[in-house]
């Protein structure tokens, strides 16, 4: 009993981060239903995808800042870019 009392502390714990974190506009309503797919989905599914999303959002970003800083703008590249970006946050 208390191992569940204190995963539903965790939960509520990481709930309401994540509303902060909305409240501030680093995340919108999107990233709440992603952390709910744990669900169907088993307990870790989120915890990977987490670090995995970061991980590529990072270098996309790298790849992205990169290409704007380039005397000649590569339309095509930046298109694909952005659009990996859109992708990897969509739901």
């Amino acid at each position: 009993m208390a191992a569940s009392s204190s995963r539903e502390a965790m939960n509520k714990q990481l709930l309401d981060f994540i509303h902060s974190m909305e409240q501030e506009g680093l995340v919108d309503y999107r990233f709440a239903k992603v952390h709910t797919l744990k669900e169907s989905s088993g307990p870790f599914f989120f915890a990977s995808l987490l670090p995995t999303f970061c991980r590529d959002s990072t270098a996309t970003l790298r790849d992205l800042t990169v290409a704007l800083g380039q005397p000649l703008l590569n339309y095509h590249d930046l298109g694909e870019l952005c659009f990996k970006i859109k992708g990897g946050a969509a739901w």
